[in-house]
């Protein structure tokens, strides 16, 4: 599990590029990740990068490794992952940042050499494929433009107010940072106004299973919040996804379902859900169906430039799948489940 620390030693000199050189530095932090890091290296190669490494205490082949690449090595300490971030953006010798993680591979640098060559600049959100979840999240942009990290953990960069660019670019990760339950609390404690904590909390206890404590972190953070948030919605369809699956509490689980329709209608994650509670909870295999039939249909609908969270499986696969369950139960003899608490 990776633990934190703050740069104390960036002093390094850099070559200015030429030629072709795209003139673009790329950070990535790292911990024992000789296991991947080769794969991410080999991604990067024909951007020709300055490569900023942050080593948090490697004792493998992962600094080795890096430095075979040209790689300049930061020896890091501290606990405030965003004050790290934007050391190393400082320490950039091109205008260019982008950030990857050692467990991740670029799949096609040519959009970013057209992001780079565009004027004016803008942040870029990539498309982050992990198994079947795709999330955006903005990981280019011209350092000239001011903007830095924050979170001492769970840390993101802040575009806040920005106009953003469209790219057509995936990064493909086969794992995730794990933030100890310590840190998260250390964190809240140390801000105890901010929501985000609590909000991160939330999804600790969902990753482990820890229900009850989830609906209250859940809960906690949903109180007065502005609904239409991305952060609100998604952590209220998970905890519809729990009060249905766990909690059996149909009544609870489709009015929080409702509410995230009537903010993002086109997401077919959210009409599956509504298909799920009435499939497992009412037995209503006809009402089901349909719930399923627009998760088929309106997903397909989603903006191309729409960076909210998408279940690709949820979007064909399974709604499809789902029907045809339906179809064969409704050939049997009806059976009516009232819906309760």
């Amino acid at each position: 599990m990776r633990s934190f620390f703050f740069c104390k030693n960036d002093s390094v000199s850099y070559p200015i590029g030429g030629g072709n050189h795209i003139m673009i530095s790329i950070q990535i932090l790292v911990q024992n990740d000789e296991t991947t890091i080769e794969r991410l290296l080999d991604s990067l190669v024909s951007l020709d990068p300055q490569l900023l490494v942050g080593d948090l205490g490697c004792t493998d082949r992962t600094i080795e490794m890096c430095k075979e690449r040209g790689a300049h090595i930061f020896k890091l300490d501290g606990s405030d992952m965003s004050k790290i971030r934007n050391r190393l953006i400082a320490a950039a010798h091109y205008d260019w940042v982008m950030w990857v993680e050692p467990w991740e591979v670029l799949v096609d640098v040519a959009p970013i050499k057209k992001a780079i060559a565009s004027q004016p600049s803008l942040p870029y959100n990539l498309r982050i494929i992990t198994s079947d979840m795709m999330t955006h999240e903005v990981r280019l942009w011209n350092k000239k433009d001011g903007y830095h990290f924050r979170n001492p953990v769970c840390e993101y960069l802040d575009v806040s107010g920005a106009t953003m660019g469209r790219m057509n670019c995936s990064i493909y990760s086969d794992g995730k940072k794990q933030v100890p339950l310590d840190v998260l609390q250390k964190w809240h404690k140390a801000e105890p106004a901010s929501p985000e904590p609590i909000y991160y909390e939330a999804f600790y206890y969902l990753s482990n299973q820890e229900w009850e404590k989830f609906i209250s972190k859940a809960t906690h953070y949903l109180f007065d919040r502005k609904r239409s948030t991305q952060s609100a919605i998604m952590l209220k369809y998970y905890l519809a996804i729990v009060l249905c699956h766990v909690k059996k509490n149909a009544k609870e689980a489709i009015k929080h379902t409702i509410e995230c329709l009537a903010v993002r209608p086109l997401m077919a994650e959210f009409w599956c859900l509504l298909g799920d509670i009435f499939y497992h909870l009412a037995g209503d295999y006809a009402k089901s169906k349909q719930f399923y039939h627009n998760a088929a249909i309106m997903g397909s609908y989603r903006w191309g430039d729409d960076i909210w969270p998408m279940e690709i499986a949820k979007y064909e696969e399974y709604p499809r799948k789902m029907m045809t369950s339906c179809d064969a139960l409704l050939e049997e003899p009806p059976t009516i489940v009232r819906i309760t608490n």
